[in-house]
């Protein structure tokens, strides 16, 4: 488990530990509109998971919402599906911002 303090972009995160040859994956989700059927469903599935650093995906018709799993550039997925006759907009651009106390045994500076 990695914590990481301040802003930093996951899929870049990510991506550097998998050179390091470590394993890691970012989780991001996108709006997907104009499917109409369970076939238009494993359509999106079958395209996201041909992707290059796309683990695994997931599509959800009724929510319009689609999860993928890797080291993936956000907008490239969002574009991919798109152009598989899908409107797609990413719900999370992969930026992470969050400020994490210190453990209780490192003082904190005045």
């Amino acid at each position: 488990l990695a914590t990481v303090q301040g802003v930093a972009n996951a899929a870049d995160l990510a991506a550097q530990l998998t050179e390091g040859g470590y394993d890691a994956a970012v989780l991001s989700q996108y709006s997907v509109e104009g499917m109409t059927c369970h076939r238009c469903v494993g359509r999106v599935e079958k395209l996201l998971c041909t992707l290059p650093g796309v683990e695994s995906a997931s599509v959800d018709l009724e929510a319009k919402l689609a999860t993928v799993l890797g080291v993936v550039d956000p907008p490239s997925i969002a574009a991919a599906v798109t152009e598989g006759g899908y409107d797609c907009a990413v719900l999370d651009p992969g930026a992470v911002t969050t400020e994490v106390p210190p453990p209780a045994d490192v003082p904190v500076p005045a």
